[in-house]
């Protein structure tokens, strides 16, 4: 099995996905980090064009195995939609996929494991285990996969070739373009939800013999209080969560994924705030959630 991500300008969210899956995640697994810097200057690293090297020492020294996606596989060096970046991102890993099947869950470099998780437990019995993005278009609904976490079992899955992380642009983001797949992933009498009745439902009913649909907290939806249990036991990263200056009226901003994953949410800086904001974000989420003995 491989956990793979993609960073493009936050070494620090390396070294917390690295020491929360070896704390947390109960399977054997590989770790690969895709190396998506730039070694010019533009909007994703401020001018410093050492971060992909940086990247690549550090995925060195914690022995992680680390793959440089080419600055060259970008059509055009100042690209500035994240949604057609992280795309080409995705689309390369999905490259590395279709030629290595295996057991991969994908997370965004933002997406952090609080929680312990069992892959097979969980998620083994389905083909994909994903959330379910859906945007209105022309007065119909477009439910597709969204990027920032999905399993795929590509030892059962035999049509990957049809993926594509791609978006239908002015409509969906990032894997608008999966729509198709997703659908037809679907047998008789089986539906999606829209996001939510996902969200809001309390049975469970909803995942179909070969998806997981994740449920969500998504940002400035909830206070900490409504959060789940597992997460208010953690005083500081409560206290981390409340303190965020991008909360709105105390609705908390990051998001939390299947009741164990946190999202940091806009990572990669395309919100703007800049990198030196999101760097000082993370050292203090590194404190919280990385024990000084794991590290």
């Amino acid at each position: 099995m491989k956990v793979i991500t993609c960073v493009v300008n936050n070494l620090g969210f390396i070294k917390i996905q690295y020491y929360t899956l070896k704390k947390y995640l109960k399977n054997d697994y590989e770790f690969i980090v895709f190396n998506d810097a730039k070694e010019y200057p533009n909007d994703t690293n401020e001018g410093n064009i050492n971060i992909r090297k940086d990247i690549t020492n550090l995925c060195k020294d914690l022995g992680i195995k680390c793959i440089e996606i080419p600055n060259d596989y970008h059509y055009y060096k100042n690209l500035k939609c994240s949604s057609t970046r992280s795309a080409i991102g995705m689309n390369f890993m999905l490259r590395y996929q279709l030629a290595n099947p295996d057991q991969y869950l994908i997370l965004d470099s933002d997406m952090f494991l609080v929680d312990y998780l069992d892959i097979n437990e969980r998620y083994g019995n389905y083909k994909t285990a994903f959330y379910i993005q859906d945007r209105v278009f022309e007065n119909r609904i477009v439910r597709y996969a969204w990027m920032g976490i999905i399993y795929l079992d590509f030892r059962k899955i035999e049509d990957g070739y049809l993926l594509d992380w791609g978006h239908n642009y002015g409509v969906t983001d990032c894997g608008g373009l999966t729509e198709a797949w997703v659908n037809g992933l679907l047998k008789p009498n089986e539906k999606y939800p829209t996001s939510l009745e996902l969200n809001w439902n309390k049975e469970d009913n909803f995942n179909t013999k070969d998806v997981y649909l994740f449920k969500s907290i998504r940002g400035h939806t909830l206070t900490i209080d409504n959060f789940p249990d597992n997460f208010k036991k953690n005083k500081k990263l409560c206290e981390y969560l409340n303190e965020d200056n991008r909360n709105i009226n105390d609705l908390i901003f990051c998001e939390i994924y299947d009741g164990i994953f946190l999202h940091y949410q806009s990572g990669c800086n395309w919100r703007g705030e800049g990198l030196e904001f999101h760097q000082k974000r993370t050292e203090k989420l590194m404190n919280i959630l990385i024990d000084e003995n794991e590290s």
